[in-house]
């Protein structure tokens, strides 16, 4: 059976191929392959959307230590208790990232939870994390 990570209800027993949109406000669009919209993520409150527009995680950095850090929490939640995972980077020194408009495409595994790969799809697009191999720790619990 799979396990997810941000919510059941984002686990598909088939592939599912999405499509991600990043406008040049840093706005992010999930959508499939019919251009449903899937989730919206807003570069400015970091806060992952269903296509209903209910939010379904909350990202905060935390930038006061040696290595950037993202935390993820259940819904617009921003308490310790209700943290699902968190990310850091060893890349101590960042570069300035430039936005520019860009779409590209995620393929899902069945039963793997596709809100997961979003919200590392938004991480990883707010030029925090440049590519997957500059995680250093990656903590789901």
């Amino acid at each position: 059976m799979a396990q997810s990570v941000i919510g059941s209800q984002f686990i598909v027993p088939y592939e599912l191929n999405v499509i991600v949109n990043r406008h040049k406000s840093g706005d992010l669009v999930f959508t499939d392959k019919d251009e449903k919209i899937v989730f919206t993520i807003t570069s400015r409150e970091r806060l992952p959307q269903d296509e209903c527009g209910t939010p379904i995680a909350m990202l905060r950095a935390k930038n006061k230590t040696a290595h950037d850090r993202w935390n993820v929490f259940k819904g617009q939640s921003k308490a310790d208790s209700d943290m699902i995972f968190s990310a850091t980077t060893n890349d101590i020194i960042q570069n300035g990232t430039h936005m520019h408009p860009v779409e590209n495409k995620d393929k899902v595994y069945p039963n793997v939870d596709y809100a997961f790969v979003a919200v590392v799809d938004a991480i990883k697009s707010a030029g925090k994390f440049e590519d997957a191999a500059k995680f250093a720790t990656f903590v789901v619990g």
